[in-house]
């Protein structure tokens, strides 16, 4: 069910409305913008000229007086055919109402803001005059004339749904699932959640959750993820970058996260696909493709500036990349459990008793206090444990002391726990949030030399699951569980 112009006009009653931009644009012939995400809801009027315009899936014919309203979200493509002037007036509007108030129970009133319409006006010339007024206040560098131009924009959307009415025009609901699809797409390598997706459409996480369900029996997040490693299947077939470096383009936090998202899709390893990839010079199909991309254009940046201090908020969508922070990876340490772990057998020996573990050897009661704790050292030193991963039960160092770390990434955990592994990767070395901290560990490049390895007389090495069969044999002939 779609709200009516009735409903729509009940919203604007309730809402909070401010003003973020009044601009005057000016495309020459063969001009365009392209693949512009509307950042606040928006009206177009056109003052002169003529061009094809694309509202998501709407096209629309505008020449002289042709006005047009977009939520925020919704992606807009202009080609004029001729010289093309035209107003963009940018706002942001809140509805003001307690959750209780019968209006909200109408199903569409909290998204009426993103609601589509583009129509000629019966009356231009009383709109355009008061948009006229509206540019000049609001380009007058002192603070009363914005205000006037404030005050000036609620008369010109009272004019605007009068004729509206007079005339029948009624706004039609956007395709709020086409607005999110397009919005991954161009967006994939930034930090999304379903809140933020939530959040930047303007309608609720349930609401969104149930519309991907309903129409794509799927979830938002569950199809982000498939864009994400779809892109990392093509960047895997045509350069040389390692996995760590492709998680960090396509969006994900490491290489780990990467790979199992990307077996899930494909059903094999990235380096079983970049090997497929290799040997038959075709791309590997995926599972069932979420959309055809035949709609979707590459895009060239054009964005407004806006004159309000929180403007930025909108032009980036209000996401940003965000650091791990020092807490957060103490609290993702236990992520350490999902990693293969390879024991060197370089110490030699048998395997201590359980009572050893707790240092509790046996000792005699009259020997001194440096040889109780000699002993007490040789038995932590010898103590074990199993740990049971996707390849199998191994037997690990209860206190390892020589660890490699081959896995990128999670490095910053080990730091976070006061462990300072012996040798790590170029990935791991190079990271700007661990400056200072990896003196003395020795860089192990891609880490693919288990010469080096050996030298280092590891007694753990931290690896991801996702090795190839070859490789892992390779270091469990280093490090035998």
């Amino acid at each position: 069910m779609t709200i009516t112009l009735d409903d729509h006009i009940r919203v604007w009653n309730y809402s909070s409305v401010k003003v973020m931009d009044i601009r005057l644009a000016v495309l020459e012939p063969g001009e365009r913008v392209q693949r512009y995400q509307l950042p606040a809801h928006s009206f177009i009027y056109v003052l002169d000229g003529h061009a094809q315009v694309r509202l998501d899936q709407s096209q629309y014919n505008m020449s002289r007086f042709h006005i047009l309203h977009g939520g925020r979200g919704a992606f807009i493509d202009i080609v004029a055919e001729d010289r093309l002037e035209y107003y963009l007036i940018l706002y942001k509007a809140v509805m003001m109402l307690p959750t209780s108030h019968p209006l909200l129970k109408h199903h569409g009133v909290d998204s009426s803001f993103r609601y589509q319409y583009a129509f000629v006006p019966g009356h231009p010339a009383s709109l355009l005059l008061k948009l006229d007024d509206m540019y000049e206040n609001w380009t007058t560098p002192d603070m009363l004339h914005q205000f006037q131009a404030r005050t000036l924009f609620y008369q010109f959307v009272h004019a605007l749904l009068l004729q509206m009415k007079q005339q029948g025009i009624e706004p039609v609901a956007p395709d709020l699932l086409s607005q999110v699809l397009h919005y991954m797409q161009e967006h994939y390598m930034e930090p999304i959640t379903l809140k933020s997706l939530a959040e930047l459409f303007d309608c609720s996480v349930s609401y969104l959750t149930k519309l991907f369900k309903s129409r794509l029996n799927d979830s938002p997040i569950r199809l982000l993820a498939k864009v994400r490693v779809q892109e990392a299947a093509k960047i895997l077939a045509r350069r040389g970058a390692s996995l760590q470096e492709i998680a960090e383009i396509v969006g994900y936090p490491d290489a780990h996260t990467l790979s199992r998202s990307f077996k899930k899709v494909y059903g094999i390893t990235p380096a079983q696909y970049r090997a497929a990839v290799s040997q038959t010079g075709n791309l590997i199909p995926d599972m069932p493709k979420l959309r055809t991309r035949s709609a979707l254009v590459v895009t060239e940046p054009q964005c407004y500036s806006f004159n309000d201090y929180d403007s930025h908020l909108y032009l980036s969508g209000g996401l940003s990349m965000v650091k791990t922070s020092r807490s957060s990876s103490i609290a993702t340490a236990a992520l350490l459990l999902c990693f293969t772990l390879i024991l060197s057998a370089c110490a030699g020996g048998s395997t201590a008793p359980p009572t050893a573990a707790s240092g509790k050897g046996t000792v005699s009661e009259s020997g001194t206090g440096q040889q109780k704790q000699a002993s007490t050292s040789e038995a932590t030193i010898s103590a074990t444990q199993t740990y049971t991963d996707s390849k199998g039960t191994i037997t690990i160092p209860a206190h390892p002391e020589r660890i490699v770390d081959l896995t990128g990434s999670a490095i910053g955990n080990l730091l976070a726990l006061g462990v300072k592994p012996v040798a790590a990767t170029y990935d791991a070395m190079r990271s700007p949030y661990h400056k200072g901290m990896l003196e003395g560990i020795v860089n192990l490049g891609e880490g693919s030399n288990a010469e080096a390895i050996l030298n280092l007389e590891p007694d753990l090495i931290i690896t991801y699951d996702y090795l190839e069969d070859t490789q892992y044999e390779a270091l469990s002939q280093i490090a035998p569980g």
